[in-house]
């Protein structure tokens, strides 16, 4: 039985209530579970080929992840229902390509950041680099426009 992998991020969603938001690179999946019960319920279950690093910018309501598989940072609106569930609204959005990225993280500003290397259709850098997308790109829906740091 091999080892089952878990990225996560702990969350609160402009409520009291309290999240971690995960993925499950095994299952190709995002999950989440309430802190109040525990229970593990899918988030996202397809277009995902290794799904690892996770962030979410809860004031925005946006989840990022890095898919290794695909050389891609997506992103996905959360949606939090009346009765506490969270939901997205169904797109997977690219916030970055062409880069294999291993951490994320966002600031208060909705700005995001990342660790990893170019793919091997562009150049590589010898060594990893931190990037910095602006908020107004992710806004914007641009792929490019990543800041090397």
């Amino acid at each position: 039985m091999g080892v089952l992998r878990i990225w996560s991020a702990l969350v609160a969603l402009v409520t009291a209530e309290t999240y971690l938001v995960f993925s499950i690179p095994t299952l190709k999946q995002l999950a989440y579970a309430k802190a109040s019960d525990g229970i593990v319920r899918v988030l996202v279950m397809d277009k995902l080929d290794d799904p690892r690093a996770i962030a979410v910018d809860a004031d925005r309501g946006r989840m990022f992840v890095a898919d290794s598989g695909q050389g891609m940072i997506f992103w996905y609106q959360l949606i939090r229902l009346p009765t506490g569930k969270l939901i997205c609204d169904g797109r997977q959005h690219v916030a970055a390509a062409g880069i294999a990225a291993n951490m994320l993280t966002v600031d208060e500003q909705g700005n995001l950041f990342y660790t990893g290397k170019l793919t091997a259709e562009l150049p590589i850098p010898p060594e990893e680099v931190v990037w910095m997308i602006p908020v107004s790109n992710l806004n914007a829906g641009m792929t490019e426009g990543a800041i090397e740091l």
